[in-house]
């Protein structure tokens, strides 16, 4: 019998699940449509550097383009480069609009409906050793993008491996439905509770028997209730004197 030591290796996976800081890094979305409006709106979000390429781009896009003749750090704004993709367009041509280099892209979007185009993309990534990712054809891409759900600091990524982006909504709406309403405040509770005890330099043993207490209490029912009482009731109880939502800065 083999055991279950030596299997580990052959399960393989065929995608390695990772989440990327992309914070200040320069993206490249091909594409102005609606999908691309979308993949816009979430690199955005995650405080990336955003330029569109695309001859023409909706309405939502426009609002938040740059003038050309404006300079600005704000990053809820792309920089819109008002035509097709060509092939090389990665590697660093000179741009017609201000007579520089092309920035060192550190991720690639195409959400065009051209396969000819996401295909030069993808051929320029890979040469580069870029990241592209190409909607809806994972065998263009060497990342894909998973269906997500948020609440507050929590994210969960659900992905089929591209199989069945259909299914992987459907995961993902299920749980969006079903999660506690309460779960965002209690996420930060725990989470301004952990900070405090790793500045108070608390013993591990002590820090993993206070976690498993909130884990396993009612505290977010509390939360979904409005009780602050019971939850200052059981904080001082599992924590001491002076631990309380006030002191934490949680609000609910």
């Amino acid at each position: 019998m083999t055991s279950a030591k030596a299997e580990w290796y052959s399960i393989w996976m065929d995608y390695y699940p990772i989440f990327v800081d992309i914070k200040g890094k320069n993206v490249l979305v091909v594409g102005g449509g609606v999908v691309a409006e979308r993949k816009v709106m979430g690199l955005i979000k995650a405080g990336a550097i955003v330029t569109v390429i695309s001859p023409t781009l909706t309405a939502g896009l426009k609002k938040i383009t740059i003038k050309s003749n404006v300079k600005t750090k704000n990053n809820n704004k792309i920089k819109h480069i008002a035509r097709r993709y060509k092939s090389g367009f990665l590697g660093g041509e000179v741009l017609p609009d201000d007579k520089k280099t092309n920035p060192r892209w550190f991720l690639v979007v195409s959400a065009t409906g051209s396969l000819a185009v996401s295909e030069a993309v993808s051929m320029d990534a890979e040469a580069l050793g870029v990241l592209v990712n190409v909607a809806d054809k994972p065998k263009l891409s060497n990342f894909i993008l998973p269906a997500v759900v948020e609440r507050g600091a929590l994210t969960i990524a659900i992905s089929t491996s591209g199989q069945s982006p259909y299914l992987a909504k459907t995961i993902k709406d299920s749980l969006d439905e079903n999660l506690p309403a309460g779960l965002e405040t209690f996420i930060e509770l725990v989470g301004k509770i952990r900070n405090k005890l790793l500045k108070s330099k608390t013993k591990n043993v002590i820090k993993s028997r206070v976690y498993a207490l909130l884990m396993n209490s009612p505290v977010l029912g509390w939360i979904e209730e409005g009780d602050k009482k019971e939850i200052n009731k059981f904080l001082k109880k599992i924590l001491g004197k002076g631990w309380s939502l006030s002191t934490l800065g949680v609000k609910i």
